[in-house]
């Protein structure tokens, strides 16, 4: 069967916006805290189609199996366009590094907190006493919102813009 694509429920892939990247930090956050404890992607690089496509007649792909890749490659202008989906996958891997463990967050159930979405994490450096907390907070909503971050007795009160991921870290 052949489904139309609807724009409005799903725009063309692949997006060259920012905005999809809250989108991918949620899914990642929510694998989190579901207990994984790693994240994959498995399109690195696709042409501005979307492609090349892969598809197979036995698993109901059809010959426009859409896909959305970290980089866009535009063959003709020799050109690379980095999605919001390689912005917020870069923030996850440059400050919650390898060794670190994820520390169960809760969120205040208010609704200025809706469309937020955070995941902290514990580093201990090796080699010595010094220690580090990271959190990743992405607002997949259009408005800012203005959280509190509570940790031994500290606040730290923070605007998160819309569409966006931040990273705080404290010691």
């Amino acid at each position: 069967t052949s489904y139309p694509r609807n724009p409005k429920l799903a725009p063309p892939l692949p997006r060259l916006d920012f905005e999809d990247g809250a989108t991918w930090g949620h899914r990642i956050i929510k694998d989190l805290q579901s207990g994984a404890s790693g994240w994959i992607y498995w399109n690195m690089f696709l042409d501005m189609d979307g492609g090349p496509f892969a598809f197979s007649a036995e698993h109901n792909d059809g010959p426009n199996n859409w896909q959305h890749p970290v980089v866009v490659v535009d063959g003709e202008s020799d050109r690379f366009h980095l999605t919001g989906l390689f912005w917020f996958l870069s923030h996850f891997s440059r400050f919650v590094r390898p060794g670190s463990v994820f520390v169960k967050v809760d969120k205040s159930k208010s609704p200025s907190h809706d469309g937020i979405s955070m995941a902290a994490f514990h580093e201990k450096n090796h080699g010595d006493e010094h220690h580090s907390n990271v959190v990743q907070i992405v607002n997949k909503d259009a408005q800012e919102k203005n959280i509190a971050i509570c940790s031994d007795g500290y606040v730290a009160r923070m605007k998160v813009p819309g569409f966006s991921i931040t990273t705080g870290i404290w010691e």
